[in-house]
């Protein structure tokens, strides 16, 4: 018996979205070493190494999206400083807290299993020349390192585009009409700019008549209702 082809081939997939982000990790910590080198050397501007550092930042969320451990390296002294650290390998890869919550904003704590614990970040335009990655502090009595292990969030589910949704017939006829509606308002409007006076002449009368019906449906229903209320009051009055 022949398996299922797709099922098949997930048994044969021998690198997950985490180890691709590992991968596209490795090379741009190569890259900003280079850069932050040619900065050092005057051979390239600020910018140019903060534009992959926030390549680099970029990364590691990815990682964590995908429910990679990390560790958060706080320090009680100045929250500002507090560090988020993933090891792949051997090697450290890390980024400050602020660039993170800037990245993600409202999604962080979604992202990242914990609240904020940083400083408020004002709204202002980012530093060009802030492209250095944070050293991790040593010997320093004020750091507290504590391990996190993310809730895998990539797609929540009621953004889940790869789902097939059901549609209401009635939303269908909702939409065609809405649609239909709107292109008769559109037609109407250029008729009556650039329509010869006959033309306009025609709309005008025609919308002319659907506010009357409109106002002729309003009141007879506001006479229906009287009628109603005297209805009521009558039986009232007879019943007691």
């Amino acid at each position: 018996m022949i398996e299922n082809t797709s099922s098949y081939l997930n048994k044969n997939v021998l690198y997950e979205k985490k180890h691709r982000y590992m991968m596209i990790l490795k090379e741009i910590n190569v890259l900003y070493n280079q850069a932050d080198s040619e900065v050092e050397n005057n051979k390239i501007p600020p910018f140019k190494a903060k534009q992959i550092k926030d390549m680099y930042n970029q990364t590691l969320i990815g990682l964590i999206e995908e429910g990679l451990e990390y560790q958060y390296i706080k320090d009680n002294s100045n929250s500002a400083n507090d560090i988020i650290s993933i090891t792949i390998d051997g090697i450290n890869y890390r980024c400050k807290n602020t660039d993170i919550k800037e990245l993600l904003n409202d999604r962080y704590q979604d992202v990242m299993g914990i609240e904020y614990r940083g400083p408020n970040l004002k709204k202002n335009v980012p530093d060009e020349n802030d492209y250095k990655i944070p050293d991790i502090p040593k010997n320093n009595p004020n750091i507290d390192i504590q391990s996190f292990i993310p809730p895998k969030v990539y797609i929540s589910p009621d953004n889940d585009f790869t789902k097939e949704k059901k549609t209401s017939i009635f939303s269908i006829l909702k939409q065609v009409i809405t649609t239909i509606i709107l292109f008769a308002i559109i037609g109407g409007i250029i008729l009556f700019i650039w329509g010869d006076n006959g033309r306009r002449t025609t709309i005008k009368n025609g919308w002319d008549n659907l506010v009357n019906q409109f106002e002729n449906t309003q009141n007879s229903k506001s006479i229906e209702n009287n009628i109603e209320e005297s209805s009521i009051e009558n039986i009232e009055d007879i019943t007691e």
